[in-house]
């Protein structure tokens, strides 16, 4: 989650072979510092994060947000993308759910229409900043939901636009290679 912030972001980067580093990745589920504390179970220093992503950004290394989508935070979607595409940010992967096992009460999987209310977010920045967006079902059986068999992933970029219908055969977004340098846990 980049709690380690600028200095420790710095380290790794000197640590790696830049010519292996494809994106960095922040798993940032608010742009609201309290919900994202509590989104997060801990005192989150959003401060200190946002501070390393504007670094990042500033010095050209490619900087991906990956939220966590539950119902207690997927109306915010646009105001994510929004955030940080205004801090330069273009690589965004949403995931609806997850398999962790969640004990806050705050962490319900979306429905089917929350599903479909989150990738109408998800155009509207699209149309709006023309940034990169994904978004797979990462949780496919939400309660009485079985997702697998209705509107699953999205995937909004300048190459492939409105990937409604794919079947999840895999959770593998199409030519993204995996991260080196991982801030997401």
């Amino acid at each position: 989650s980049g709690v380690g912030g600028l200095n420790r972001i710095k380290q790794l980067i000197d640590e790696i072979d830049l010519n292996k580093i494809d994106y960095i990745s922040y798993s940032i589920d608010s742009v609201i510092p309290k919900k994202m504390s509590m989104l997060k179970g801990i005192d989150y220093p959003f401060n200190s994060v946002i501070e390393a992503i504007d670094w990042l950004v500033k010095n050209n290394y490619p900087v991906k947000i990956q939220p966590t989508l539950w119902s207690s935070n997927y109306q915010e979607t646009f105001n994510i993308i929004e955030y940080f595409a205004n801090l330069g940010v273009n690589l965004f992967t949403f995931h609806i759910g997850s398999n962790e096992t969640a004990t806050f009460d705050t962490h319900n999987h979306l429905t089917e229409e929350q599903v479909k209310y989150v990738h109408s977010l998800m155009e509207k920045a699209y149309s709006k900043y023309h940034v990169n967006i994904t978004c797979p079902i990462i949780y496919p059986s939400c309660g009485d939901n079985d997702l697998n068999n209705n509107v699953l992933y999205l995937n909004l970029s300048n190459v492939d636009v409105n990937q409604f219908n794919n079947q999840m055969n895999s959770l593998t977004i199409k030519n993204e290679k995996s991260a080196l340098v991982d801030q997401t846990s």
